[in-house]
């Protein structure tokens, strides 16, 4: 962010490692705090309630638990999810690199360049995440009201950053970036919704865990690949041309796939009745 930014440029990496550290620990106290409703209250089932609409017993070790990570609807949702964290970690790592030496924009245009994104991720998340809720209270279907809204994003995200990268428009291509991380980062919102739909609630946190384990082991290697292409490019521009192109396309291919694939069993009836009781 341009705050973080600042920071760095006047006090050093430290100051910004300390800031960071100091908001999380305000964070953590105010989550111990305030976070103390249980999943009743909140709308969620409770461990003594059976989830039958998942596809493993409620009490499994681990040995009977990992096959069940193989299934297509957790593969592809970690796959998605994994393209979301791949391009947030291109954004902070590159972005700025890419905005300042090949677009050459400095002042308020490149610190609005970095910072925007980052703005309108957080709108998607909320925002995507109230349409989703508002869908699957009308239609009770995950599909529907989750992965339908995840893939078709994931796909937009893939289109944007594509078109973000060939504009000779200023102004569109910081519109195109703007938009490309918002929608990617919208799986990260949906996916634990859908796992909550996958695993019974006896056994999301292994899920959960495992998933986002796996998922988030992207943005590892992406600031490495992403650097490869443009180190063993002829110029810088290439690199990050060859960079933007396989990252989209990584995107756009592993979007459209999980928007095919991912097809959670249908709530029961009963299920749906007791979820309207408590938004009612």
């Amino acid at each position: 962010s341009p705050l973080l930014i600042s920071l760095i440029t006047q006090y050093g990496w430290r100051s910004a490692f300390i800031t960071m550290g100091i908001v999380g620990f305000i964070v953590l106290v105010l989550w111990m705090i305030f976070g103390k409703e249980s999943p009743k209250e909140i709308g969620l089932p409770t461990f003594e309630q059976e989830d039958k609409n998942s596809f493993i017993p409620t009490k499994v070790s681990w040995r009977e638990f990992l096959p069940h990570l193989f299934s297509k609807n957790f593969i592809f949702t970690v796959l998605c999810a994994g393209c979301a964290y791949w391009l947030l970690s291109v954004q902070a790592v590159w972005f700025p690199a890419y905005f300042t030496k090949i677009q050459h924009f400095d002042g308020k245009i490149l610190k609005m360049a970095v910072s925007l994104p980052f703005l309108f991720a957080a709108i998607c998340q909320i925002g995507f995440a109230l349409i989703s809720d508002r869908i699957y209270r009308k239609t009770g279907d995950i599909r529907k009201a989750r992965v339908n809204l995840a893939g078709i994003s994931m796909a937009l995200s893939a289109i944007c950053l594509y078109l973000g990268s060939v504009m000779n428009s200023s102004a569109m291509s910081i519109l195109f970036f703007i938009l490309a991380p918002g929608f990617a980062i919208v799986i990260l919102s949906l996916a634990p919704a859908m796992l909550m739909d996958f695993f019974s609630t006896k056994n999301i946190g292994k899920a959960q865990g495992t998933y986002v384990a796996l998922s988030s082991s992207t943005s590892i290697i992406a600031p490495v690949i992403f650097g490869n292409f443009i180190e063993n490019s002829g110029t810088e521009a290439i690199g990050y041309g060859y960079g933007f192109l396989v990252t989209s396309l990584v995107m756009f291919v592993f979007g459209l796939l999980f928007w095919a694939f991912v097809r959670p069993a249908k709530q029961t009836d009963t299920t749906i009745k007791v979820e309207e009781q408590v938004i009612i």
